[in-house]
């Protein structure tokens, strides 16, 4: 989540700052549109995250249940934060001039060692009895 933050931060101060056209990129509305979905999936992790900090630390069940509901909803959107800020930044986005690829290189390492959305969500379907 933290990772999608900055994110977020680093392509809205981009908007607001790169000009084209004469006018910073920020006033076009597809700019607009995906930088207020950026904020809407970050806000939602934090959501997810702190709703995730009220559960009993004593349950152990819950408390694994609700790990993995924050898991598999960070896994799903904290790749797309990352291709977001990339196409925000344009041709700069993944060049060596930038840190936007590193970061994407980084929520895809992360898919990789810890488990996607997918694998989350199995796990979870696993631990409620929902599988067949």
């Amino acid at each position: 989540m933290g990772m999608s933050e900055k994110l977020m931060e680093v392509s809205v101060e981009y908007a607001k700052t790169r000009v084209q056209f004469g006018k910073p990129i920020g006033a076009f509305q597809a700019i607009k549109h995906r930088c207020s979905e950026m904020f809407s999936h970050v806000e939602s992790m934090r959501a997810a995250v702190e709703t995730s900090s009220l559960v009993d630390p004593a349950d152990s069940v819950s408390l694994h249940e609700q790990s993995l509901v924050v898991k598999a909803y960070c896994a799903r959107f904290a790749p797309w934060v990352a291709e977001a800020t990339i196409q925000v930044h344009g041709g700069i986005g993944f060049t060596w001039e930038h840190c936007a690829h590193l970061y994407l290189r980084r929520v895809k390492t992360d898919e990789i060692l810890f488990g996607d959305a997918l694998a989350c969500r199995n796990q979870l379907q696993q631990l409620l009895g929902l599988t067949a």
